[in-house]
Order: structure tokens, then sequence, then C-alpha cells
């Protein structure tokens, strides 16, 4: 038997098994597209994980300065603790093996601007926050301490936000209010 008489072969019996054929080709297909997800799945995985284990990697400590948090060790469990605004000074001091201890507030908060409105989601801390959360500064600046120790209204957008209340025009200084009191735009 030639090569070309086993070619032959082959196509007439595929041609006569049509449908075991396409089901054959399907099966194979699904198998390769199935194990190119799950090895896509997992790398992208790993990778998330790779990126929290750097951020968990630089000694933080995040207190919540909310209204409650969660047991504090020698309490009983459920028991609310109130936060004050200084807490976390005394906080750092018993932990000295921590880099960062920052108080952080959240809120979902009305933001207006000239020219859009919306309740977005806000956070309020100091500024190692961005190193802390991995935070890229695309245009502008985040606050710092010399912002808060003057006591300025500074806010810094985040893409969504800057989108939401500004579109594509600028933002970077321009003036936004926080459930009614006005901020400057940093970034």
């Amino acid at each position: 038997m030639t090569f070309r008489d086993l070619l032959r072969d082959t196509i007439a019996t595929l041609l006569a098994h049509k449908r075991r054929t396409l089901l054959t080709m399907f099966g194979i297909a699904w198998g390769i597209i199935s194990i190119t997800l799950m090895v896509a799945a997992g790398e992208g995985l790993g990778r998330g994980i790779q990126k929290q284990q750097e951020n968990f990697g630089k000694d933080v400590m995040i207190v919540f300065a909310a209204r409650t948090s969660m047991q504090a060790g020698g309490t009983r469990s459920g028991r609310a603790i109130h936060w004050m605004e200084g807490d976390y000074k005394e906080v750092a001091q018993e932990a000295p093996a921590c880099k960062y201890v920052l108080p952080e507030l959240g809120n979902n908060t009305k933001v207006h601007s000239a020219f859009n409105s919306g309740d977005l989601d806000t956070v309020g801390s100091l500024p190692p926050f961005t190193e802390i959360r991995s935070i890229t500064v695309a245009e502008g600046r985040f606050y710092n301490y010399q912002d808060n120790d003057a006591g300025r209204r500074v806010a810094f957008l985040g893409s969504d936000a800057k989108k939401q209340l500004f579109a594509e025009r600028e933002a970077i200084g321009q003036t936004i209010q926080l459930n009614g009191i006005p901020y400057t735009s940093s970034g």
C-alpha cells in the first residue's frame, strides 16, 4: 500500500463517518480550549497571590477608625471597640515591628463637581496609604504630610471618580464637594 492509497482510504473513511469525525474534532478542540483556560486561570491566580504576598511583606497594620471594630485581645468576643482619632499612634508604639500603622476610614459619600455628581466610595487615611495599597498616580499627586499638617482639604481622585465627575475635562486643581464640604482635587 502506497502513501497515496493510505491517504485516499483515510479521506474516504472520514467522509463515510461524518458525525463521528465531527464529534472527535469537537472533543479535541474542547479539550485544548479547556486546558488553555485552566492554565491561564492558574497563572492569573498565582500572580494575584504573589501581589498580595508582596503587600503583606511590608509589615503593615491598619487601624480601622470606624465607630466600631472587631474583637480586641483580652475582651469578650463581639464587643464593640470605639477608636478615637489619635489611637493609631498608641498602637504604633505597641507594635514597633510594623513599618506602618495607619488609620483608615471609609464611607459612601455624595460627591459633586461643577459638571456632575455621584455617590462614591471614599477612603481617608495618611499619605503612606498609597504604598500600602499599591496605588499608582497617573496624573497629579497624592496628598502629603504638609497637606495634612496645614489642614488643607485635598482630595485624590481615582480614575473612575475622575471620569464620573469630570469626564474628559481637567480635574487637577478643581473644587469638588464631599457631603457639601469643598475639597481641591490633587490627582
